[in-house]
Parts: structure tokens; C-alpha cells; sequence
């Protein structure tokens, strides 16, 4: 049993633009004024980076050491399953309307251990590990074309995915426009956010916290901190599959407030995936999750 490729980091959460607070002084017990907080826009509709930045961003999944428990006819085993998922992608912006991305690797390895067997399936890559596509913004949205060659099935899926995410406001749904001030919260709609990019949405409690403004790698970041309480259940229409997810994790955001691009973003906390095969029988996935992903940008 794998895990699949739907599960990914918290990735593209939007931009990051510092202003000045023109609000009113607070008041202290005392009666004495202070200085009013510093507030920070955290996402901008429309907003992109400028012509020939380079955004090269390294994406990590982790289950370790999950309890895997297998029910076929009646007879349960119990077990043990481990998986990993790196990707690496290097974006160039050619223009508000182009650009150009090369998938420098992808790669999901994954382990067992059921009935005292040990067992590892073999490597596996994704379709586009190593290909280059160009994208073009049509409207409001992206096209993809890959270069040398025409794309597969599978290869156009992953196309197609990809350009959902250059063209969508994520950010905008997840910060919204307003100001954002150090010590804010606020609740996001778990179904804006992109924790996985398969079918079917989540419901649950998504709470982000501004906790502060640091230095990351040499650049000022916004630092935001969250929990996540979030499920999701699909029925599989053709094989009739029923699957359950369950994630119960903090996460931790760092977004440069001078670039406009958030830096490392963090998930961590555990995972319970539930299966019902259309054959009969049941799949119970329960363990420790960790979802990371760093950016490196290269300004013109």
C-alpha cells in the first residue's frame, strides 16, 4: 500500500508586503498612549514577482514508522509502513505572462513491514522528473506546454495541476487583504487550503497566529504559527473506493516581507488514512507526518 502523491506541503500561500499602521494609538492600563503596532498585508490579488526571478523550492513529505493495519476477509494483520516524497522545482519568470519550470527531481520511496515480512516497492518518479514546460496566462488562467516532446496522459494530469497553482489566489483566500498585525488570529476556511492537491475537500479548524517579525537567511520574515484539526472523505465514483483522512498538526510559516514570497513553511503532527476497497476488506494508516518546504529566490 502506497502513499499517494496527493499529499504534499503547504506550499504557495501567497505574498508578503510590509506597511505602516495608520490606526489609532492603544491604550495601556495606566491611560498612558503607545506606539501603534506595525501591520503587514499578507497577501495582494494580482501580485507577482518580477520579470527573470528565479524561485527554487525543495518540497519534503514524511510518514514514519506508521501503524498500518490490513483487514481481508475477515483476517486482520498489523504491521508497520514508512514513506518519503522529495521534489525539487526551479521556476524562472520570463514575463507577467510567462514562465518557464523544470522539475529537477521527483521521487516517492515507500516501506512495510506486515506479518513479520519486510517489504519495499520499488522507487517511484514522477512523470515530469527532469522535463521542462512553459507556461503561458491566458485570462485569469495558465497553460502549460511541455518542451521537447508532446506530454503523456499522466504527464498532462501533472501539467494541469501545476498551472492550477500558478493561476489561483490561495493567499488572498487564506490572509485575506487586509492589514495584519503581530498577535492576530484568525480561522481559514480548510477548504481554500492546499494540503493536498487530490479531489475533495476538507472541513475541520484551520487557526493561524501572526507571532512575529525575524530575520530568516538574511531577510525580515513574517512568522506565523498554526494548528490544523482538518478531514476529508471521497468515494472513488468509478471503483468505488470510500477513503477517510484525518490531520491533526501545527505548522509554522516564514514569509519574507520584502520579497513578497514566503521562505519555509512546516507541518507537523500525525496522520490517519482509512480505505474501503470495493472488493471488501479495510486499510487503517495511523503515524507521525511531517510536511516541509524552502524556497530559494534569485531577484534580477
Amino acid at each position: 500500500m502506497k502513499v499517494g502523491r496527493g499529499l504534499v506541503m503547504i506550499a504557495g500561500l501567497g505574498v508578503v508586503l510590509g506597511i505602516t499602521s495608520c490606526g489609532s494609538e492603544d491604550e495601556v492600563s495606566g491611560g498612558e498612549p503607545t506606539a501603534p503596532r506595525e501591520a503587514y498585508v499578507l497577501a495582494r490579488k494580482g501580485h507577482h514577482l518580477p520579470e527573470g526571478t528565479v524561485i527554487v523550492s525543495t518540497d519534503s513529505f514524511q510518514l514514519a514508522d506508521a501503524i498500518l493495519t490490513l483487514e481481508v476477509e475477515g483476517v486482520k494483520k498489523v504491521g508497520t509502513m514508512s514513506s518519503t516524497h522529495e521534489s525539487e522545482m526551479r521556476r524562472e519568470i520570463l514575463s507577467n505572462q510567462t514562465s518557464r519550470v523544470t522539475i529537477l527531481g521527483d521521487l516517492q520511496r515507500s516501506k512495510r513491514t506486515l506479518g513479520g515480512l519486510p517489504q519495499t516497492d520499488p522507487p517511484t518518479e514522477g512523470a515530469l522528473a527532469g522535463r521542462t514546460v512553459t507556461f503561458g496566462r491566458e485570462g485569469t488562467a495558465w497553460r502549460g506546454t511541455l518542451e521537447g516532446g508532446e506530454a503523456s496522459e499522466e504527464q498532462q494530469l501533472e501539467i494541469e495541476a501545476l498551472a492550477a497553482k500558478l493561476g489561483n489566489e490561495e493567499a488572498v483566500a487564506m490572509f485575506g487583504t487586509e492589514p495584519r498585525r503581530v498577535g492576530d488570529e484568525w480561522e481559514i476556511d480548510p477548504s481554500n487550503a492546499s494540503i493536498l492537491t487530490t479531489g475533495g475537500e476538507f472541513t475541520g479548524s484551520y487557526l493561524l497566529r501572526f507571532e512575529r517579525v525575524e530575520e530568516y537567511e538574511g531577510l525580515r520574515c513574517a512568522v506565523l504559527e498554526g494548528t490544523i484539526d482538518v478531514s476529508r472523505r471521497t468515494v472513488d465514483r468509478l471503483g468505488g473506493e470510500d477513503s477517510g483522512m484525518r490531520i491533526n498538526a501545527r505548522a509554522s510559516i516564514y514569509r519574507s516581507l520584502d520579497h513578497l514570497e514566503n521562505l519555509k513553511s512546516e507541518i507537523v503532527g500525525n496522520l490517519v488514512m482509512s480505505e474501503s476497497p470495493p472488493l471488501g476488506g479495510s486499510r487503517l494508516v495511523r503515524g507521525p507526518l511531517r510536511i516541509s518546504k524552502s524556497v530559494k529566490l534569485t531577484l534580477p
